[in-house]
């Protein structure tokens, strides 16, 4: 079974923040660390504490992995929490490349092969590895600053992956709790998606509508509203939604043509015929050799 979530047609990461936007926490942390303290590691063995150098690794893996530079951006940010390990920037993005090494073993098994069998099992097992060490990152980041919204809200994807939808409730109202958040649409696409798997759907719709009140070009969030309202039983609204999104170039989403073809065979008119044809067509055009490819032909 895959994700719980479309992983490779627009789950949305965190974007990391520009250092002028940053909380105050990161003078105090400073001043609390200063510039040369010495911490023992292993056996005898020093590393200086030295939050100026982190800082300065951390731009450059985050510079990195911007570029698409992952290992690069890896190696970076590891020395970055190293030389400060209360850097909760470096954790956040840490957990992000985490993330994204997930989301790729995730295509590789779902979308450019269709692995079956004991191959799609070590796939799993490599994909969850990387998801625990995302979390372990987010949830440092989230310990060394309170209030960082972004770090909660990666959180509960993570949370979501893992079918642990309290927690992930949990997570995005951290989330939300900070009035200063620029993207609360991000953690409220969450936590509807998170009340829908709990079967709480007039929940999950109310979120999802105000994620998409907030960014109308959320287009995962309108693909997860279309989720509910199917499973709501409303037809209408569901393909309403979904022709939103076949109709913006900018939602390549796999996961929506396939329901958009599935919903307009059961609304059964000869429009809705042609047009389930046509969205089982992009869904096959999209990814061909994936395990989704395969439904929407023999849907179709």
């Amino acid at each position: 079974m895959g994700t719980p979530f479309p992983l490779t047609s627009g789950l949305r990461f965190a974007s990391v923040q520009p250092l002028s936007k940053r909380n105050h926490w990161n003078k105090v942390a400073r001043w609390r660390l200063t510039a040369t303290l010495m911490a023992l590691v292993g056996c005898g063995a020093t590393v200086r504490i030295d939050p100026e150098a982190s800082e300065k690794r951390y731009l450059l893996g985050a510079d990195y992995f911007a570029k698409g530079a992952v290992r690069p951006a890896l190696a970076e940010l590891l020395k970055a929490v190293e030389l400060n390990p209360q850097n909760a920037e470096a954790h956040q993005l840490l957990g992000i490349v985490f993330l994204r090494q997930a989301v790729d073993t995730e295509e590789m098994m779902e979308r450019a092969g269709c692995m079956k069998g004991e191959e799609a099992r070590l796939s799993r097992t490599e994909r969850d590895s990387y998801f625990k060490r995302a979390e372990e990152q987010f949830r440092l980041a989230t310990t060394f600053r309170p209030q960082f919204s972004e770090a909660w809200n990666n959180l509960a994807v993570v949370q979501i992956q893992f079918r642990r939808w309290d927690d992930a409730i949990a997570s995005t109202n951290k989330a939300l709790s900070n009035m200063v958040y620029g993207e609360p649409w991000a953690a409220q696409g969450n936590l509807g998606w998170a009340y829908f798997h709990k079967g709480e759907h007039t929940k999950a719709a109310k979120e999802l509508r105000t994620a998409l009140y907030g960014n109308p070009k959320f287009c995962v969030g309108r693909y997860r509203l279309a989720k509910v309202l199917a499973d709501q039983q409303d037809l209408d609204g569901a393909l309403t939604e979904l022709n939103r999104l076949s109709n913006d170039k900018a939602c390549p989403i796999q996961e929506a043509y396939h329901l958009f073809g599935i919903l307009a065979l059961k609304r059964g008119g000869a429009e809705d015929r042609a047009q389930a044809a046509e969205a089982f067509r992009r869904c096959v055009e999209l990814a061909p050799q994936s395990c989704l490819a395969r439904q929407c032909r023999i849907a179709n």
